[in-house]
């Protein structure tokens, strides 16, 4: 009886694939993927542009200009016109204002009070019982001066201020500091405008003399100053000022002070 698995079967194939393949672990080898890297294209430079289409001025696009350009010149005109009327008018402003100065000083000028000192001197008196002419009273020299208003207004708050000194010789004369006297007579504190043919007349008064101070100066012929300072305001509150300066020697020669006085 034939048997269906033979005597000696055949061998199975041996795979020797793992006796023959190199040892990974000794000799490692990696396989890399090859990489797609993106194209760069550079853009092409502005010399390589190239103009596709040209646009032509049309009869409408000059009209635009012509019109454009009419407006910046009547613009230029208008401002260069606008400039002038403001220098014009800053000009004529400026004129008005210097004819209502000039108007407003001249005003000022010929109406307001002029005060004047027309004279100052020592005043020699005659006393009963006496003989000759007395330049003194209680002791003290009386200093008379004719005091006027030549201006057509009226001369307010004014003062009166003096000084005096013995100076020996009349070239030793120097200006003093004033003082403001208060004597009671004939010091007005308000002086009208004068009145044709009439002054007025105040009297001031040196300090009180000692006997030598008198004697030295009614025999001994030295020589002495009086200074007489009136400040006063006009109806416009501006100040003013005049002054009167005398030389003299008791009952002999007199003078002006040698220096500019006060008047205005």
């Amino acid at each position: 009886m034939t048997s269906e698995n033979p005597a000696n079967p055949p061998a199975p194939p041996t795979i020797k694939a793992h006796e023959d393949a190199p040892d990974k672990t000794d000799h490692p080898q990696s396989t890399q993927l090859p990489t797609s890297r993106p194209k760069v294209q550079i853009p092409p430079s502005h010399s390589g542009y190239k103009v596709t289409c040209e646009k032509k001025r049309d009869g409408w696009d000059r009209a635009k200009m012509g019109a454009e350009f009419i407006g910046f010149i009547f613009l230029v005109i208008y401002t260069l016109y606008t400039a002038g009327i403001y220098h014009a008018n800053r000009k004529a402003a400026k004129a008005a204002k210097s004819a209502a100065d000039i108007a407003s000083q001249t005003m000022k000028i010929a109406y307001r009070p002029r005060v004047i000192i027309a004279s100052l001197g020592p005043n020699a008196t005659t006393r009963p019982g006496k003989p000759g002419f007395d330049f003194l009273e209680d002791g003290r020299i009386r200093m008379v001066s004719n005091i006027s208003n030549i201006g057509p207004l009226t001369a307010r708050n004014v003062r009166y201020f003096t000084f005096w000194e013995i100076i020996g010789k009349r070239e030793n004369a120097k200006r003093l500091p004033y003082s403001e006297t208060n004597e009671p007579f004939g010091h007005l504190k308000t002086i009208f405008p004068k009145i044709s043919g009439y002054d007025s007349s105040s009297a001031f008064f040196t300090d009180r003399l000692t006997p030598e101070q008198i004697k030295a100066i009614t025999l001994s012929g030295i020589w002495s100053e009086f200074s007489v300072l009136i400040t006063y305001d006009d109806d416009f509150g501006e100040p003013h000022g005049t002054e009167y300066c005398d030389m003299f020697i008791i009952g002999g020669a007199q003078d002006i002070c040698p220096w500019n006085i006060r008047n205005d």
